[in-house]
C-alpha cells in the first residue's frame, strides 16, 4: 500500500482514472468484502459518497487513491475504511494516504478529518475502541489521534443503519 511522502497537491476526481479496470465481486474473500461495502453504501445512502477517487502528487509522482466512504458534516469530514475483517493496515491506509490526501485536496487541517475503520469481523488483535454505532465511532474518532482509529463493528442491518444516521445528524 502506497503512503504519501512530501505531498504537493491533491484534488477529487469525478470518475476513476480511465486506465483502471473495475473491481468485480467474485466468489472469494475479496468478493465478500465488495459485497459488504455495497451493503454499507446502501445503508449509508446519500450521506456518504462511496468510492470517491482522488488524484495527488507527492515526491514519487502522480498517484491515485479511492476512499471507501467520504462524508461531510458541519466542521468534520468523515472517512470510513470498510474491511470485512479488522486489520491494522486499514489504519495505515487511512492515516498514511487518505487523511493527508483529503486534507490537502479540501484545504482543511487533518484534525478536522475523522478516520474510522468499519468492519464485520473482529480479531483478537483488534485492540482499538470498538463501537456499536456510527455515532459512537464518530465521537471516539474525535478523541483518538493518529496512528489509531476507532472501529465501528457493523455486522449488517441496512434499515437500522439509516435510522442511526438520521438521529446522528
Amino acid at each position: 500500500m502506497r503512503q504519501v511522502e512530501g505531498l504537493k497537491w491533491a484534488h477529487s476526481m469525478e470518475n476513476k482514472p480511465a486506465f483502471l479496470s473495475a473491481a468485480k465481486a467474485g466468489k472469494n474473500v475479496k468478493g465478500d468484502g465488495l459485497r459488504y461495502e455495497r451493503a454499507l453504501a446502501k445503508g449509508l445512502g446519500a450521506k456518504f459518497r462511496w468510492g470517491m477517487w482522488w488524484e495527488y502528487r507527492d515526491e514519487r509522482g502522480i498517484g491515485y487513491c479511492q476512499t471507501d466512504f467520504f462524508g461531510k458534516a458541519k466542521q468534520w469530514v468523515i472517512l470510513l475504511e470498510g474491511k470485512l475483517t479488522w486489520t491494522p493496515e486499514a489504519e495505515e491506509q487511512l492515516h498514511g494516504l487518505y487523511v493527508p490526501v483529503v486534507s490537502c485536496a479540501l484545504g482543511i487541517p487533518r484534525s478536522q478529518i475523522l478516520p474510522i475503520v468499519v468492519c464485520k469481523n473482529l480479531t483478537h488483535a483488534t485492540s482499538r475502541p470498538i463501537c456499536d454505532t456510527l455515532r459512537d465511532a464518530i465521537e471516539q474518532s474525535m478523541e483518538i489521534s493518529a496512528p489509531f482509529c476507532p472501529v465501528w463493528h457493523h455486522i449488517g442491518g441496512v434499515p437500522l443503519l439509516r435510522r442511526e444516521l438520521a438521529t446522528a445528524s
